[in-house]
């Protein structure tokens, strides 16, 4: 079970920064400071204070119309942490096959209530098109989100509302029953009204899940998929282990 605890003297700066740059990044379109302190419930003058001290760091950037968009040094961190963690280039393999046999394959990290799909890939598009092929969302609207959260503690649920999220958007059970069903069987599973019946596992010890779905999938279908998918996350999760051993970094501090 993944467990986060607060520090006893948190840097309130730091968490309004942090904030403030996942405004800009969650805007999905240029915004603006006033916008952006909204948002995050900053003043004008903070907002203003944190926004350019990521513009000079090059983690944010500004349009003509001095609107904030994502920045150059951003990307890279983006990059540095995809090659840090091996799980994405450990599950494309895995990814593939289960999108050759027909099967729609989501990969995402949840963080907090939302899920981020770094691997969407659609069985009707082309394999090449799944990095990033899908906007993030709320974890209780996917299986891979109801399979991550199943991961964390209850504390953490309640902070964040998942009950009142899955009330307004679930399948009528209760969201207790979701986890339990979870926790007893390994996997999730949500169906939508296209027919399309989506099977999730987690990573063990990790806020990262993997899902498969496909339309007029039965349940005791649905069954055996999770069985194997479930065996094959195990090996995931083994050949992400001995990768990590294998992956390194040179650390350079960014100048302020």
């Amino acid at each position: 079970m993944v467990k986060r605890t607060l520090p006893a003297q948190p840097v309130s700066g730091l968490i309004d920064g942090f904030a403030s740059l996942q405004a800009v990044l969650a805007a999905g379109e240029p915004i603006g400071c006033r916008e952006i302190g909204r948002r995050c419930d900053l003043n004008r003058t903070r907002a203003n204070r944190l926004l350019g001290t990521w513009r000079h760091l090059g983690m944010v950037q500004q349009n003509e119309e001095d609107k904030y968009e994502p920045g150059p040094a951003l990307f890279t961190m983006a990059g540095m942490s995809l090659h840090s963690s091996p799980i994405l280039r450990c599950a494309l393999p895995l990814a593939q096959r289960w999108w050759k046999d027909g099967f729609c394959v989501s990969l995402g990290i949840r963080w907090q209530d939302r899920i981020n799909f770094i691997l969407h890939a659609n069985p009707n598009r082309p394999f090449l098109e799944s990095i990033g092929g899908r906007p993030s969302d709320a974890a209780v609207r996917s299986s891979a989100g109801l399979a991550s959260l199943a991961q964390t503690t209850k504390l953490e649920i309640k902070k964040y509302d998942c009950e009142k999220q899955w009330q307004e958007q679930g399948d009528g059970c209760s969201f207790e029953t979701v986890l339990s069903h979870v926790h007893n069987h390994g996997f999730a599973t949500r169906t939508y009204s296209d027919s399309t019946r989506s099977v999730g596992v987690a990573l063990k010890d990790s806020p990262a899940a993997f899902a498969v779905s496909k339309k007029h999938l039965s349940a005791k279908q649905a069954r055996h998929t999770a069985k194997d998918l479930i065996n094959d996350i195990a090996e995931l999760v083994e050949s992400i282990k001995v990768a990590e051993k294998n992956t390194s970094l040179e650390f350079k501090p960014i100048n302020a």
